[in-house]
């Protein structure tokens, strides 16, 4: 966390000391992510994505009058949940990931019509696994019983155990940063001397939530796609 900070401020200090066009907002979103997994994890198991909260100090440096470079600081979660299929259907869990991610990205303004600006940018992320959280159902053995139909069919009567609480992280099996890739495009609208912003952004991590610690172990990579809208002030 403190060196995070501490890169953000170095930002800030350099990109100042470059150009007078200099901007810092503040920005808010919501996030839709999905986890890639192996084939393996696949198997009578369907995924949902899950939304959650995005919240981000975003910077911008104008190099010209049409690229810039932004960078920032952000809050983010990640979540996701695993829902059975088969024969345990109604079994499921749900993750809660909360994330502190440093973006980088180079913008471009493909266009402008009045004062609308119509922007895409390309570029990259790291962030630091904060915090996570479990909450799903799952079929309690010791309490289920089975049944005898008049026919004779024997019938399984599942009985659900809940459960709801903070992930404990492994130093072995854990990897709690992440580097990754960004691709998004919106719009920017000056107002007086601020600019307001609305955009969408796909992230994608190269790395996995799960270190290769064993030979056909899980690799959880996280996938996202953000919706985010704020305002940005030149200093």
């Amino acid at each position: 966390m403190k060196i995070i900070l501490l890169v953000l401020i170095a930002y800030v200090i350099s990109f100042k000391q470059v150009t007078a066009q200099f901007s810092i907002g503040l920005g808010t979103g919501i996030t839709i992510s999905n986890s890639i997994q192996n084939e393996y994890d696949k198997l009578s198991t369907h995924l949902k994505p899950g939304l959650g909260y995005y919240f981000e100090l975003p910077i911008q440096i104008s190099i010209t009058k049409v690229i810039s470079f932004t960078s920032g600081i952000a809050l983010t979660q990640k979540n996701y949940s695993f829902h059975r299929t088969d024969s345990l259907a109604g079994s499921y869990i749900s993750f809660r990931n909360s994330y502190i991610q440093v973006p980088f990205a180079l913008q471009v303004i493909l266009r402008q019509q009045r004062k609308i600006q119509l922007c895409t940018e390309i570029g990259g992320f790291i962030s630091y696994w904060a915090a996570g959280k479990l909450k799903g159902q799952i079929p309690n053995i010791l309490n289920s019983h089975s049944s005898i139909t008049s026919d004779g069919e024997i019938i399984e009567n599942l009985e659900w155990s809940n459960f709801n609480e903070h992930y404990k992280f492994s130093e072995i099996r854990d990897n709690r940063f992440e580097l990754g890739v960004l691709l998004g495009g919106g719009v920017k609208v000056p107002v007086n001397k601020y600019v307001l912003f609305f955009n969408g952004v796909w992230a994608t991590s190269l790395t996995g939530q799960r270190k290769e610690y064993s030979i056909n172990g899980d690799r959880k990579v996280n996938e996202m796609f953000v919706i985010r809208m704020g305002i940005m002030v030149p200093l």
